[in-house]
C-alpha cells in the first residue's frame, strides 16, 4: 500500500514526530532528575531510625457543627520509648 503525501501533509506529520520527541526527552530529563532527588534523600536516610519505638496513626475524622458537615482524618504519630 502506498500512501502520497502532499508536502504540507508531510510536513505537518514531521512536526508532530518533532514535537512528541522533544516531549520524550523533556519528560526523560524529569525522570532523570526525579531518580537522582530520590537517590539523595534515600541517601541521607540511610541512618533513620524505623525501629518498632515508632508508630503511625490515621483514623477517619466526621464533625457536625452548626449545619455544617466536616470531613477529614486524624494523624497520630509517636515515639514509644
Amino acid at each position: 500500500m502506498h500512501i502520497n503525501y502532499t508536502s504540507e501533509q508531510l510536513y505537518s506529520v514531521q512536526e508532530n514526530y518533532r514535537k512528541y520527541r522533544d516531549y520524550s526527552i523533556i519528560a526523560g530529563i524529569i525522570v532523570y532528575t526525579l531518580n537522582i532527588i530520590d537517590a539523595n534523600v534515600e541517601g541521607h536516610l540511610i541512618h533513620f531510625d524505623a525501629s518498632d519505638k515508632l508508630s503511625f496513626h490515621i483514623s477517619p475524622n466526621f464533625s457536625y457543627l452548626n449545619s455544617s458537615t466536616q470531613l477529614g482524618f486524624k494523624l497520630k504519630l509517636s515515639l514509644k520509648k
